[in-house]
């Protein structure tokens, strides 16, 4: 592996290395799904699972907009540290 694929890596490997913080916030989406998948099913009224599906669709196209930004910028600063966003100020 060349220095620049192996630099590429490692500058990959530390974004997506996400604290904590920012992962805990789909557990309680997740368990609000279950409750919503749990209760039509109860119920017998799949609004609920409809419901879920449409949570779903956002929280994927939310993920994949964060990635096309992250992308974009590496492309453009080739880095995606945040010390390095500074460039970025107008």
């Amino acid at each position: 592996m060349s220095a620049s694929n192996r630099k590429l890596k490692q500058q990959l490997t530390r974004a997506l290395a996400a604290p904590p913080q920012s992962r805990t916030a789909a557990v309680p989406v997740l368990a609000i799904n279950m409750n919503f998948i749990a209760f039509s099913h109860y119920l017998g009224d799949v609004a609920g699972q409809v419901f879920v599906f449409f949570i779903l669709t956002v929280a994927a196209s939310e993920t994949a907009i964060g990635l096309g930004i992250l992308v974009i910028l590496f492309r453009k600063i080739h880095s995606v540290r945040a010390d390095d966003m500074d460039s970025l100020k107008g």
